[in-house]
This record gives structure tokens, sequence and C-alpha cells, in this order.
């Protein structure tokens, strides 16, 4: 089993079935450190992903500061208070995102132009 994270494309794939049957194993292999992960999969498609937990931990980590840049940029493009938007570009724009005009979708021209 190729263990270069950095490279998937040449890990090997196990399928569920032998994954299954060396699951004991490979849960000890992944707690030893002597592997960074394990794809499973059908046909060499990897479909899922066995790792260590401390790494699944930081992954929800990572997952969660990216959501909450990803927010604060969104507010930080909202119109200024006193400039208010209508209830369906606030739900647009919390749902959808802007779409790529820096402008907030549904927003009148007050919203817009600060004025």
């Amino acid at each position: 089993m190729n263990e270069n994270s950095s490279d998937l494309t040449h890990c090997e794939v196990l399928s569920p079935a032998k994954a299954s049957a060396l699951l004991r194993t490979l849960v000890e292999r992944l707690a030893r450190g002597e592997a960074e992960h394990v794809l499973v999969g059908r046909d060499d498609t990897p479909e899922a992903v066995l790792l260590p937990f401390a790494d699944y931990r930081r992954l929800l980590q990572v997952m969660e500061d990216v959501d909450a840049r990803e927010l604060s940029e969104r507010l930080s493009l909202a119109p200024e208070p006193g400039h208010g938007i209508t209830t369906e570009a606030l739900e647009a724009m919390v749902t959808d995102g802007l779409d790529g005009s820096n402008q907030v979708p549904g927003a009148g021209p007050a919203a817009r132009d600060g004025g």
C-alpha cells in the first residue's frame, strides 16, 4: 500500500470486501502510525477513506475554520447599517453568496452605492 498522502493517485484502493476482511489489521496499522490512510472503493476508484482519528479531528477543525472565514467574508460584503436589503436578498446572500459582481442580489441602489 502506497502511503504517500501527497499523491493519492498512486495509492492502492482496497475493495470493500478486502477492507472488511482486513479491518482489524488496518485499524491497528493506522493507530500505530504505519499507514496515513487507507482508500476503499470499487474498480480502483476511491469511494471512502480510513484515517487515524487525530487526523479526522484536525480535518473537522480545518473545515470549521474555513466555514467561519467564508461567513466573515460574506458578512464583510453586506451593506452598511441603515442601508437595508430585502429579506430575499439576505436569504440569497446567506445561502448562495454573491454572484461575483460584489453586489448583493436583490438589493436596491441605496444598498449598492451606500446612499
